[in-house]
């Protein structure tokens, strides 16, 4: 019987052989960068709403001086501007949730991630034990 070639993937798990120095060392890493990703996440919650209150604000100033005004051409810009700035402020909004998600994401992944070390780590110090 023909021996089964290894794959990438096997030889790379295989070459990570997580230390219990080292794992405790990764796990206080991810949570410094989990820590540091919600502290800018906050930043940009404040930001955002910061932004859309203002720009709310602005727009209604606008929208109400260009409905005081009497032909059609002077309420124009004033409402597309109000528009655009409307438009520009959610787009600060669908930014903070994107990477609101993103760091969702990452936290389950890295969670997962220092899970599966652990695990593995047991699994190598019962075969040691063992062995």
């Amino acid at each position: 019987m023909e021996p089964k070639p290894t794959t990438l993937r096997d030889r790379l798990l295989a070459h990570v052989e997580p230390a219990p120095d080292r794992l405790a060392r990764y796990r206080l890493e991810v949570q410094t960068m989990i820590e540091r990703h919600e502290a800018t996440l906050r930043r940009q919650k404040w930001y955002a709403a910061g932004v859309w209150v203002f720009v709310v604000l602005l727009a209604t100033t606008f929208l109400v001086l260009g409905a005081t005004r009497g032909g059609a051409p002077d309420w124009f810009w004033p409402v597309m501007t109000a528009l655009m700035l409307l438009v520009g402020a959610a787009v600060e909004l669908i930014k903070y949730f994107l990477n609101r998600f993103r760091v969702e994401v990452l936290k389950e992944i890295k969670g997962l991630d220092i899970q599966v070390r652990e695990l593995k780590a047991q699994l190598q110090d019962g075969s040691r034990s063992t062995g």
